[in-house]
């Protein structure tokens, strides 16, 4: 069987209703039912596909990319991408919320709505009984990009969004890799803790279609074979020694660089495939791990205590590895797609936290103290090139004070509705940025919107898999804590450390920007 590119193994015989579809693994097939029943929709003449041929649209987005640095290592050269981008397009400032929870706001961009509508409040929360759950899909309330696209009789690929596990059942030809969020992103007892999700090798419910995940499951193999090569030609050769907190802050970049890397190859995946998707979209969160944990050693003179040399030397460059990183991702992904409409957003931005605190202290040591933040919501980067888009570029050597403020998060989901032609809800929080579209794109497909995207019985079958993900949970941390030692041995080796997940604690509070209450 082949379904746009895939090549699969042969279906299942099987009965197969209008929303589920039969799989073979028990798990998946729990919790694609559970999703694909809180996913049913409804076309209206509105969402009928428009008869107008439009660029394919790709969406890159990137956790805690910072303007000044953007303009900083681009006049050192070191983000020639980006610098088209930005020569070539029209970019800004993109205002966001506080405060500046990733799954929050990452939902927001995905859904147009506010959090008090999306129903994504935090990374976690903790039930009746005290039990601590992390966000997942199913508690989201709003329609996303993914199923209003579906809706609307487009194709579209999503790689590593947040809240995104277990994947939704995609229609007209839809994929998805799932950013895998298990309670290992809470702290535990043990002391574990992940900061970003991943792909999971051999673990259900995480692609659309399911055979996709033996695509993605080579991946894996292949970045874990190569894993000591990958990390140097990005980051260099390994630093000989360091403390036992400096250590722990470097595996988080690691696992987070390396599910940033599996992200990108099902992107890259995805815009080989023929036909190409209406929407292709990918989430890179490296930046946000690095720029947490290293900006001391980025910059060290504005703190009070600087790491000593030898620290600086082996770890002052993190954060700009990790930019470069992603431009060069971004010349990748736009090369595969060089027509394509190109939108290039970060969720807030970053600058140091703590500059007069000692990290020699106990309480450094624990990682509870970053030296890096964004709790006063500093804005995002904003980039659009393409021929949709007007021209009106930032040149390198701007002052960040003198961009323009674009829009705002709220704005995003609404921006490419009008892109793909399809109206945006008038209770969604942000408008279209028209400002941004060319006169022609404006006049071949004028804005148009509808009351709204949701309706009564996709709010009910939500609200159904909601009463079962506790259960779907279960299913997938039970398959979590039976892998092989081989695969555990793969997952090891990029990064992913598999806790007890047998006993968890209510979330602790999150290290916080002094002054600014808990976010990350």
């Amino acid at each position: 069987m082949r379904r746009r590119g895939i090549t699969t193994p042969p279906s299942v015989p099987g009965k197969r209703d209008k929303t589920i579809r039969i799989v073979r693994n028990a798990s998946v097939r729990f919790a694609v039912a559970l999703v694909s029943a809180a996913s049913l929709f409804f076309v209206t003449d509105a969402c009928r596909p428009s008869a107008g041929k439009r660029p394919p649209l790709v969406v890159v987005g990137v956790d805690g990319l910072e303007w000044r640095l953007v303009l900083e290592f681009a006049q050192e050269g070191l983000l020639p991408n980006l610098t088209r981008l930005m020569a070539e397009g029209y970019a800004g400032k993109l205002q966001t919320l506080e405060p500046t929870l990733s799954p929050v706001i990452w939902t927001t961009i995905a859904t147009g709505m506010k959090p008090e509508q999306h129903g994504i409040r935090d990374f976690a929360f903790t039930d009746e009984a005290g039990v601590a759950h992390v966000s997942t899909s199913l508690q989201r309330q709003s329609k996303a990009f993914w199923n209003l696209l579906s809706e609307a009789g487009r194709t579209c690929h999503v790689d590593g969004w947040w809240c995104t596990w277990p994947v939704e059942e995609l229609e007209a030809g839809g994929t998805m890799v799932a950013q895998t969020t298990t309670r290992a992103q809470i702290d535990f007892k043990q002391g574990v803790r992940i900061w970003k999700g991943t792909y999971l090798k051999s673990l259900p419910s995480q692609t659309w279609p399911p055979e996709l995940g033996p695509v993605m499951d080579r991946h894996v193999d292949a970045l874990a074979e190569a894993a000591e090569s990958t990390l140097a030609a990005t980051f260099g050769p390994p630093a000989k020694e360091t403390s036992p907190f400096v250590g722990a802050m470097w595996e988080r970049v690691q696992q987070a660089f390396f599910a940033d890397h599996l992200f990108l190859d099902a992107a890259r995946d995805a815009l080989k495939r023929a036909p190409a998707s209406d929407l292709t979209a990918v989430y890179f969160g490296v930046t946000d791990v690095a720029s947490h944990s290293f900006w001391r050693h980025f910059e060290p003179g504005a703190f009070k205590h600087p790491p000593p040399a030898e620290e600086v030397a082996a770890f002052g460059r993190v954060i700009r590895d990790t930019y470069r990183f992603v431009d060069a991702s971004l010349g990748e992904l736009r090369a595969l797609a060089p027509d394509a409409d190109f939108i290039v957003l970060s969720d807030h931005g970053f600058h140091a936290v703590n500059v007069e605190k000692d990290f020699s202290d106990a309480d450094a040591q624990t990682g509870r103290i970053e030296s890096g933040h964004h709790g006063d919501a500093p804005p995002g980067v904003f980039i659009a090139c393409g021929p949709s888009f007007k021209r009106s570029p930032v040149a390198v050597g701007s002052d960040v004070a003198s961009l323009r403020l674009v829009g705002t998060v709220n704005d995003v989901l609404p921006t490419l509705l009008a892109l793909e032609d399809i109206p945006f809800g008038e209770d969604m929080a942000g408008r279209p940025l028209r400002q941004i579209l060319t006169d022609a794109t404006l006049e071949a497909h004028p804005i148009r919107s509808v009351a709204t995207h949701e309706d009564a019985a996709w709010r009910a079958a939500r609200a159904r898999a909601r009463e079962h993900a506790a259960e779907a949970e279960r299913h997938f941390e039970g398959a979590l804590q039976t892998l092989d030692a081989g695969i555990l041995k793969t997952l090891k080796a990029i990064g992913y450390t598999v806790p007890d997940t047998s006993s968890p604690v209510a979330p602790p509070r999150k290290p916080s920007d002094p002054g600014k209450g808990d976010s990350k």
